[in-house]
């Protein structure tokens, strides 16, 4: 039932493009920003622009989530790790924010088949999430 709430899954019909990865082992050099695959919460694709032989997307999501993001910080868009490129606008409901997708990951993950109006899984940093709970119940302790 989370997972429904939560992710697009109750959205994909059969036949449909998902993105799996096979896991990091301790054993492997980090690259780039640890994914889970825990969903926090789905957005919306508001807008893809091409450029040249990549492509930005502009992600929107409940502005509720606002401190778990921060200009050129990390974020999993179904389960692809991807940087912010912009903080667009940050309105009373909405956040947008721009992805600038590189031509490699367009063409082996399913953003090539995004459209506009597509919901999307979207997980935040892992690092970020610790340290706002740290501050947080630093706070609510003192």
């Amino acid at each position: 039932k989370e997972s429904l709430q939560k992710t697009n899954l109750g959205s994909l019909k059969v036949e449909d493009c998902v993105n799996l990865e096979k896991a990091m082992t301790l054993n492997s050099k980090l690259d780039g920003h640890m994914v889970q695959g825990h969903v926090d919460i789905t957005g919306i694709v508001k807008k893809i622009n091409k450029k040249n032989n990549s492509r930005e997307f502009f992600i929107a999501f409940p502005n509720s989530y606002l401190d778990n993001i921060i200009y050129v910080g990390s974020i999993s868009i179904n389960g692809v790790s991807l940087t912010i490129a912009e903080i667009i606008k940050s309105e009373e409901n909405e956040v947008l924010i721009k992805l600038a997708v590189i031509p490699h990951t367009y063409n082996v993950t399913n953003f090539n088949m995004l459209k506009v109006n597509d919901p999307v899984n979207i997980e935040f940093d892992m690092i970020g999430k610790y340290v706002k709970n740290i501050l947080q119940n630093k706070t609510l302790n003192s």
